[in-house]
């Protein structure tokens, strides 16, 4: 059997193709432009927008123009401009089944906002209108989002499994990188696989590479020179180099090594320094996950930013 990372560039039939922001099935590999994890392309679309409230006094949080606190105002209700709720993957499959099983069962308002945290407070595509510090900030602030939903709607168990892939999340978006265009690049996918039971499937791309790395280092580097002209042009240099048997047999024979190497990398991300400007917030309810964050506001840049992330938990 041919590798998923093969398989994935090379076939179309009975594949289904879940894209950032959008889910389609793709109708031609060639419309699938990126399927490197270090380099995910994005359209440069607005993130974030501000969600209907459906809150006991259906009223919404906002700030006054001029004013840096805020203030309350009445009977303000912004619909979506979607019911659907749009999945945000990261291509790393145990990560994401993570998620997607904590979500079972749940309701659309649950996952919407779970998604919504992952997709706008961890990984925004583009954060032109804001300092490092408050995309930093914000990364902070979505570790306690994605705590008061879990304090709200998880069990124990879940909860635990849930909080530490949210912790590997901000870790990986803490080392996310800005363009000179305020387009971000992270190390996830811009197109993931799915299956037929709705769970996300690791591409063996990264294995792949991990084994050419180690068997092969000269072939390694021509990669790595072809990645520099052309993604495109590495991954056939890549599907080519696997097709060998014997490069197939070595990755076979490594595999135990590379699941270890991947632990690793994972308990990296674990580690990793993340932003406190949030750290302090109440999740027990939503009165005091509210107040304690309004109180945060004077130690960030863009309130305006942070105020819509905060009205899409309400």
């Amino acid at each position: 059997m041919l590798p998923l990372f093969v398989n994935s560039l090379t076939q179309t039939q009975n594949t289904k193709y879940i894209e950032q922001k959008e889910i389609k099935q793709a109708q031609e590999i060639n419309n699938i432009k990126n399927f490197d994890i270090f380099t995910p392309t994005y359209d440069k679309q607005e993130d974030i927008g501000i969600y209907s409230i459906k809150s006991l006094s259906d009223k919404e949080l906002k700030l006054e123009q001029n004013s840096p606190t805020l203030n309350v105002q009445e009977n303000i209700k912004i619909e979506p401009s979607s019911n659907r709720i749009i999945e945000f993957y990261t291509g790393h499959a145990d990560l994401d089944n993570t998620i997607i099983d904590a979500l079972n069962g749940q309701s659309d308002e649950v996952k919407t906002q779970v998604y919504d945290t992952i997709r706008k407070s961890f990984f925004p595509k583009y954060t032109s209108d804001l300092s490092e510090s408050d995309r930093q900030a914000a990364i902070s602030l979505g570790l306690k989002q994605a705590e008061y939903l879990a304090n709200q709607n998880f069990d124990d168990e879940t909860k635990t499994k849930f909080m530490e892939v949210m912790n590997i999340f901000a870790g990986i978006a803490t080392q996310g990188t800005k363009a000179q265009d305020g387009s971000m690049q992270y190390d996830i996918s811009s197109v993931v696989l799915i299956d037929g039971n709705g769970h996300i499937q690791e591409s063996n791309k990264k294995e792949v590479l991990y084994t050419m790395e180690k068997e092969s280092p000269e072939d390694y580097n021509t990669y790595l020179n072809l990645l520099k002209k052309s993604t495109d042009e590495a991954d056939k240099f890549a599907i080519d180099w696997i097709l060998k048997s014997q490069n197939l047999n070595n990755m076979i024979k490594n595999h135990a090594e590379y699941e270890k190497h991947q632990k690793e990398y994972y308990d990296n991300f674990k580690n990793v320094q993340i932003d406190k400007t949030f750290e302090n917030v109440d999740t027990s309810n939503r009165e005091n996950f509210i107040e304690s964050i309004k109180k945060q506001f004077d130690f960030v840049d863009n309130k305006d930013y942070f105020l819509k992330l905060l009205n899409q938990m309400l």
